[in-house]
């Protein structure tokens, strides 16, 4: 029986994930790092900013990009959140604009 492709500890950290960092190169790693600005600065741009109190205003991921991200993390509690997600997306998707 093979070994699990993702052990999470007790805060949700993925042991395997940091193995496989820790093993490349610094060059492959600084490319990882502009891989992950990249997506960061897309993810940016469909943000949205929402004042949250008086004076202060935090840009809110799109849902689909939750969605994206979640799914990519693997995390079962990521993957547990899936479905409460896409509903709130379908139903969004299906109300008419106000």
């Amino acid at each position: 029986m093979s070994a699990p492709s993702s052990i999470e500890d007790h805060r949700g950290v993925d042991r395997a994930a940091i193995r496989e960092l820790l093993q490349l190169t610094p060059a492959q790693r600084v490319q990882r790092l502009v891989d992950v600005v990249a997506v960061w600065s897309e993810i940016l741009d469909r943000a949205s900013d929402v004042e949250i109190a008086e004076g202060l205003r935090v840009r809110i991921a799109a849902l689909d990009d939750v969605i994206a991200s979640k799914r990519a993390a693997g995390r079962a509690k990521d993957l547990a959140a899936l479905p409460y997600l896409e509903s709130l997306r379908d139903e969004l998707d299906s109300s008419p604009e106000a």
